[in-house]
């Protein structure tokens, strides 16, 4: 028995290797004011290939990265959304409170560690989508590039085997 549920940790890790990859096409925004790296979505096999990723609507999608500011923040939000002829779309509610996908405060030029858990729900436009991530000082002493911004591909898809 402990054979076999260590075989099915092995192979669920494995799955989750396998499907969560490091995306090297994305770029920083104009204002963006910190170094990004290991920026990781799953799941994206795609990556692979250096293709957008694929993510299936009704499914949830988990985006990490490190990152070294270059501003401080005892306030950061962030906002995820998809970029249509310059106008964002948001694929997040409203503006969440950075605090919950980092650790607080930000401090700059120290390493820190990114994540985000969404649902890629019905009112995501399927196809191709320029999708925009920023996490930004809101304080009002904020600079204008007191953020760290990026732009990356998902290719959001009907889930057909429902």
């Amino acid at each position: 028995m402990e054979y076999l549920v260590l075989f099915l940790m092995g192979l669920f890790s494995s799955y989750c290797i396998i499907n969560s990859e490091i995306i090297t096409q994305f770029r920083h925004c104009a204002h963006s004011n910190c170094t990004i790296t290991n920026l990781n979505i799953n799941p994206c096999p795609e990556a692979l290939y250096n293709k957008s990723c694929e993510i299936f609507l009704g499914n949830n999608v988990t985006i990490t990265f490190d990152y070294f500011p270059y501003f401080n923040s005892q306030e950061p939000k962030v906002s995820l959304s998809k970029v249509k002829q310059l106008i964002d779309y948001p694929l997040l509610e409203n503006y969440h409170d950075g605090c919950l996908y980092t650790s607080c405060p930000i401090q700059n030029n120290v390493l820190q560690k990114f994540k985000i858990e969404i649902k890629a729900t019905e009112s995501v436009r399927m196809g191709v989508n320029r999708t925009k991530l920023r996490l930004w000082d809101s304080s009002h002493t904020r600079k204008t590039d007191d953020e760290c911004c990026i732009y990356f591909s998902m290719k959001f898809v009907e889930n057909t085997s429902i």
